[in-house]
């Protein structure tokens, strides 16, 4: 797997443009005394650019399920603990006080979650954060 970070020198790929390495690789060269590059002669560019191509994508990540817990029933609270699993009871409560973002297709399951449960969807996650994260184009 290759990190988001690497660059790539391709000036002669038509996507240049508009994928991150590209020009993560033109600000390095800038600014940088030492950056990570693609190695170029282990795959092709086409009209398409090439399998390493990646875009910067706004998310809005969520942190922390505390007030959506406290909507729920007491009774129902069960079924919440039930249907959200992190791997583990530990990475659940890190999650549940704030302490690991929440991707946006997370929030959506744990809000379906919760109004299963009986409790009210609507108020909302404990903060919300905007991030960019860079997806294959």
């Amino acid at each position: 797997m290759i990190h988001s970070s690497v660059t790539c020198p391709l000036a002669d790929c038509p996507k240049k443009d508009e994928c991150a390495r590209h020009s993560f690789y033109l600000k390095a060269l800038a600014e940088s005394d030492s950056f990570s590059v693609l190695n170029t002669t282990r795959f092709q560019s086409g009209p398409d650019g090439c399998e390493h191509f990646i875009i910067p994508v706004h998310e809005r990540h969520a942190y922390g399920f505390r007030r959506l817990y406290s909507t729920i029933p007491v009774g129902n609270a069960r079924y919440m603990n039930w249907g959200v699993c992190f791997g583990s009871d530990s990475t659940y409560y890190r999650t549940k006080r704030g302490e690991r973002p929440l991707t946006p297709a997370q929030q959506q399951f744990i809000l379906q979650q919760v109004q299963k449960a009986g409790g009210n969807p609507t108020v909302g996650f404990d903060r919300y954060e905007d991030v960019i994260v860079y997806r294959k184009g």
